[in-house]
């Protein structure tokens, strides 16, 4: 099944988020997500991917973000369009945290356009500054003559585990 997500809270992982041994949050988008469709799938085992990644304390907004779930030795195959449907409206009712749009199955062999998409996304911030101190107008006005911003940015510390 694919779709597109979003999400809504500042402190939901994407996937389980377990470091050492110890679970840091209580569900992950992950979770919330393939919980509920495998009620109905009914397989032995998931794989959760996205085209992306984003940190917890990131909403992810806008048109949501793509991802897969594969059903592994699933006994439910056979879904017709009502019911991938009826199964989007049964997890966007059961959570605030996130909201499901655009479900539906594909075959295997479209999974791979996913991936690809994930490589070649671009990606858009936008920033609140402030400043106790003012600012310089002189200096906003450079910032925003600037089309194209390339940002490098070290891996934050509660990832490196």
């Amino acid at each position: 099944m694919v779709g597109r997500y979003n999400k809504y809270s500042r402190e939901l992982p994407q996937t389980p988020w377990i470091v050492e041994g110890e679970r840091k949050q209580s569900t992950s988008v992950q979770e919330l997500l393939s919980a509920i469709l495998n009620n109905t799938i009914k397989a032995q085992d998931l794989k959760f991917s996205s085209s992306g990644r984003e940190d917890v304390d990131v909403r992810c907004l806008g048109v949501g973000r793509p991802f897969v779930i594969e059903f592994i030795n699933p006994r439910h195959t056979l879904l017709t369009q009502t019911q991938v449907a009826v199964l989007q409206c049964a997890v966007n009712e059961s959570t605030h945290l996130v909201k499901l749009r655009h479900l539906q199955i594909v075959d295997k062999k479209d999974v791979k356009y996913l991936k690809e998409g994930e490589e070649e996304k671009t990606k858009t911030y936008c920033a609140l500054c402030l400043s106790t101190q003012g600012y310089n107008t002189a200096a906003l006005d450079k910032l925003n003559e600037l089309s194209e911003v390339s940002v490098e940015q070290k891996t934050p510390l509660r990832v490196l585990h």
